[in-house]
């Protein structure tokens, strides 16, 4: 069953559990919190809480620009806009890891928590069966958290997800070949991601009230809660899939709501010290925002992501980021603002390409007479010009598509999926871009390697 629920209301994700932002303006809370002040107002920014009573909070919650809510099984989460975690419950929930000021966003599954950090790094504590909260080593990059009852999902930066913990269902393995993904959510023993075009792509134990051929081509947000699973619209529509969803009758200034089994939380009143960013591409491209909201707090970061159209090729940022990568993160502050900026590239070159055009990597920027080789990564590519030297272009999210200042005399190319090689004359080795493996560096003493020559393009 599919329910569209129409609401003019920004959206924040808080996963694992059902959870929703809306402004202030709703009905008054009819009935009074299990928890929390007897009374029918409350303070902006409090959290309060109904239904079965895992405990109170350790102190009153008043922080009027708390920004996300969650909770657990055994227990509850809330997060701060300073990036502190408030926790109480179960010791699992509440024994938040010292030291932890830099959080951006939270997760909770069956007595396993997640934190996102501004560095784009995952922290998780609690119960660690089948390693749910262990992140893999080397997970960098992330943008967006999901926690299932036993397993857990990271999105990065470059549209891909990342799974580990509990596998039976084949839930924390993403399938093969999962790209171009927006927002990831997670409940029970099944993963759903929200692809580019609307798709859904659900796997594990798929449940029976989402459809496989469920398209929502204008949502921007996925979330999941005990029997729901709800794709939300840049405009606020929350169009809804499973049982009906249990929401308060009425809820004064909400801002944040996290739905569990038989209690919910949430946070009410207006957020203060948020603001607006503008982030704008000029003509010959398009940029994209993630996390996509309307308002932001300070030092909160973003990823700013640009891509090149047809015939055009991304020079570089201006405003208040700075470089020439498409794809960088930004840390916020009232006022900011930054612009995309492109440039036309001759689409008449000798070489063809074909495929994704994205990052305009199909397309050769450069003179083709000054191409000795060329090489073609996972969403990059390299070209060995006749100099010795070596041109990239196309994802350069991690580095791949951009060779180390001062690398000449290069004979041969080759690209990896987010990580590229050169060989020198003198028969060494350079690597640069993903290093998460040690895939782009060479052995030490590697030496007298041999290559395919390059020749003079005609």
């Amino acid at each position: 069953m599919t329910t569209k629920l129409s609401s003019s209301i920004p959206f924040f994700r808080f996963v694992c559990l059902l959870a929703l932002a809306v402004l202030a303006g709703a009905a008054t809370l009819s009935a009074h919190p299990h928890w929390g002040p007897a009374r029918d107002a409350v303070s902006p920014g409090e959290v309060v809480g109904w239904g079965r009573n895992f405990g109170e909070p350790p102190e009153p919650i008043m922080d009027a620009v708390a920004v996300a809510v969650a909770q657990s099984l055994g227990g509850h989460l809330a997060l701060r806009a300073d990036g502190t975690i408030v926790g109480w419950g179960s010791p699992d929930i509440a024994n938040v890891p010292a030291g932890l000021k830099d959080a951006v966003a939270i997760a909770a599954g069956n007595f396993h928590c997640l934190a996102l950090r501004a560095d784009g790094t995952v922290v998780g504590w609690g119960n660690n069966a089948s390693g749910r909260a262990t992140p893999p080593t080397g997970l960098t990059d992330v943008v967006a958290i999901a926690a299932g009852s036993t397993h857990s999902l990271a999105l990065r930066a470059d549209g891909t997800v990342v799974g580990w913990g509990n596998d039976t269902s084949g839930q924390a393995t993403p399938p093969e070949g999962l790209a171009e993904v927006k927002a990831i959510a997670a409940d029970g023993p099944y993963s759903a991601a929200l692809l580019a075009d609307g798709t859904l792509q659900v796997w594990g134990l798929r449940p029976e009230y989402i459809p496989a051929d469920a398209v929502v081509p204008d949502a921007v947000d996925l979330v999941a809660g005990p029997d729901v699973l709800v794709a939300v619209t840049g405009d606020g529509e929350m169009y809804r899939f499973g049982r009906p969803d249990n929401l308060p009758p009425s809820l004064t200034g909400l801002r944040a709501l996290a739905l569990g089994h038989g209690r919910s939380l949430a946070v009410v009143g207006e957020p203060q010290n948020t603001f607006p960013i503008s982030v704008q591409a000029a003509a010959g491209g398009t940029v994209t925002v993630q996390p996509q909201k309307s308002l932001y707090f300070p030092g909160e970061s973003v990823w700013l992501d640009a891509r090149a159209s047809h015939g055009y090729l991304f020079l570089k940022w201006t405003g208040d980021v700075a470089g020439t990568r498409g794809l960088v993160t930004a840390t916020l502050s009232p006022g900011f603002a930054a612009m995309a900026q492109f440039e036309p590239i001759d689409v008449d070159a000798e070489l063809v390409g074909w495929g994704s055009n994205d990052f305009g990597v199909s397309r050769l920027p450069i003179d083709m007479a000054e191409v000795a080789a060329i090489a073609a990564g996972g969403g990059h590519n390299l070209a060995l010009l006749n100099d010795g030297t070596v041109f990239g272009w196309g994802m350069d999210w991690i580095g791949q598509a951009t060779p180390p200042s001062g690398l000449a005399e290069v004979t041969a190319i080759a690209g990896g999926s987010r990580h590229s090689l050169a060989l020198r004359a003198d028969g060494t080795v350079a690597g640069w871009g993903d290093d998460s493996s040690g895939q782009a560096t060479a052995p030490a003493g590697l030496a007298d390697v041999t290559g395919h020559r390059r020749r003079h393009h005609s």
